[in-house]
Parts: C-alpha cells; structure tokens; sequence
C-alpha cells in the first residue's frame, strides 16, 4: 500500500501539470528606435542590468545625463570623437583619474552603448570550531561594485533587449 501512494503523488503530479492551459512565449514589441537627423548621428547610452546606483553620464567632461537603475538615454550629436565616461555620484568629482572610453561618430550613424558594472571582489576568511582541536576555514567572496563604469558597444539587437526590460530617461542635454 506504501508503494502505491508513492507512486501515486509523482503520477497525479505530472497530470496535474499536463492539464495546465499553456501559452505561447510572447515578447515585448520593440522600442521604436530614433533616425539620426541629417548630418548628425544618435546615440543610445544604456545601463547594465542589475546594476543598483544611478550614474552620473559626463561626455568630454560635461555631465549629460543622470541614469538610474534600468534606464537608458538618448543623443543626437554632431560627427566627431567623443569620450564617454559614468561614475556613481561620489565617484564623478574625481573625473581625470579615470580614462573614458573613446567614441568616433559619422554622421548617419546610430550607435548602442552601454556600461559594464565593474566589481571589486574581496573574500574573507572565518575559521569555524569543529570541535576541541579541529577548526575549519570558511572563506566567503563578496563582490561590491566599486569605481568607474566601462563602456562597450552592442548591436541593435542586443540594446533592444536591454531597453525591452528598461525605461527611458531624457538627457540633460539632447544634442552634443
């Protein structure tokens, strides 16, 4: 008898599933994307997932934009070299101790950029009692985010993904 009820709960457990009304796998339409205006491009700047302090966005050293969390923005700017840098907040007044990632603009173009979170990891050590005379080491590996955010670029498909699942944010400034 014992048996049979073991085999019983899987058995109404896969029933149970079975009979569930599934739905097809549905995905967000796709952000409408901007058209760079005539002789300029458009730059999308995205944050990273997961990634919990808002960041200050400075372009050649001139804060452009302030992202939080799960956010991106949006530039029109004129051809030419750019250099992209994001701090946290405390971290943007020492902006010449970090070197900014470099950005060449033609016109026409529309370019997707978005920040890694850089991590800092430490680890610690404990030492647990085992008993009289044995003690066992316990080593435990944080990871805090800490300086400077790099930038990389993706492709269109990819930043749709990243806006798919963030909200946009107007830019102090709309144009470079």
């Amino acid at each position: 008898m014992h048996r049979r009820s073991l085999l019983a709960f899987p058995a109404s457990f896969i029933a149970a599933c079975a009979s569930r009304e599934f739905k097809p796998l549905e995905f967000p339409d796709p952000v409408r994307l901007q058209d760079p205006l005539p002789g300029q491009a458009f730059v999308y700047l995205l944050r990273a997932p997961h990634d919990p302090p808002a960041l200050t966005v400075f372009v050649n050293k001139v804060k452009v934009a302030v992202l939080p969390r799960e956010t991106y923005t949006g530039l029109s700017a004129r051809p030419g070299r750019y250099e992209l840098f994001a701090a946290t907040g405390d971290e943007a007044v020492e902006l010449p101790t970090y070197a900014p990632a470099i950005l060449t603009l033609a016109a026409g173009e529309r370019r997707f950029i978005y920040t890694s979170q850089p991590t800092h990891s430490s680890s610690s050590m404990f030492f647990a009692p085992l008993g009289a005379a044995a003690v066992i080491p316990l080593v435990v590996a944080t990871k805090v985010p800490a300086g400077a955010r790099s930038w990389h670029e993706c492709t269109e498909l990819d930043a749709q993904g990243l806006m798919s699942i963030s909200r946009y944010v107007r830019a102090q400034q709309d144009e470079l």
